[in-house]
């Protein structure tokens, strides 16, 4: 507890006292006597209440300020909150592109393993094919819709007694009969035209070599749609009788 208001109390019922027992022409002398006095006083009071007024705006202000800041730190906070969900969410998609491309990659992987294991299958398989097709007793051979000889193995190499490069293209017509290779070209289109296995007998006329009597069986391949673009034959020595 401050003495100030005590001694405003003090002084005030004092003056009320000595102003009760003054006349007129006394509060007038006392009055202008104590001007010198009253006067700073009233100053002082008015800069108190002055301070007063200033300390209470600055008071009201600072508590508006406070408030502001207060309300832009929620914000803030809010923002960042929301920045972190955003980024939490960004994050979690990230890792499931990653984790969803990591499993593509290796679904890739696994279908590259077995396509390499198909053909390494598929490789050695052809590799026996071509083994078993060269080391036949039967003779072979592969031709094209035009008939042209794609491939022939050994047999029918040693059954017609002549370089396998005679025999490629259409250069085995040469060792065919001339009466025999019109009509056995013309049962091969036929046999196109209606993709059916094709059976027909022919001479062929190796040279240094007599006469022999052949059948020449032909079918298309399985996986071509008519008309077959390949065909695949054998060739097997028949006697006379055979042809009667």
């Amino acid at each position: 507890m401050t003495l100030e208001p005590l001694w405003s109390a003090l002084l005030a019922c004092l003056a009320a006292s000595l102003w009760a027992t003054l006349t007129v022409t006394g509060r007038k002398a006392l009055a202008w006597l104590l001007q010198p006095v009253l006067r700073p006083l009233r100053a002082w009071r008015d800069r108190r209440a002055a301070d007063r007024t200033l300390l209470g705006d600055m008071a009201r202000s600072w508590q508006a300020h406070e408030a502001r800041f207060e309300q832009y730190v929620q914000r803030v906070d809010q923002h960042v909150a929301e920045s972190n969900a955003a980024k939490l969410r960004t994050t979690e998609q990230f890792e499931a592109i990653v984790s969803e491309t990591r499993q593509i990659r290796e679904h890739l992987n696994r279908q590259d393993a077995a396509a390499e294991e198909i053909k390494t299958v598929l490789a050695d398989s052809f590799s026996m094919t071509q083994v078993q097709f060269e080391a036949s007793p039967v003779a072979h051979f592969v031709c094209d819709s035009s008939g042209n000889n794609l491939q022939v193995n050994a047999a029918l190499v040693a059954l017609t007694g002549v370089e396998r490069a005679e025999l490629m293209g259409r250069r085995w017509q040469r060792v065919v009969h001339p009466d025999d290779l019109g009509p056995h070209l013309r049962r091969f289109r036929q046999a196109q035209n209606g993709h059916y296995v094709f059976d027909d007998l022919i001479t062929y006329t190796p040279p240094g070599r007599p006469p022999l009597r052949v059948r020449v069986h032909m079918l298309p391949h399985p996986r071509n749609t008519p008309p077959a673009s390949r065909w695949a034959g054998t060739v097997t020595p028949v006697s006379m009788e055979q042809t009667a």
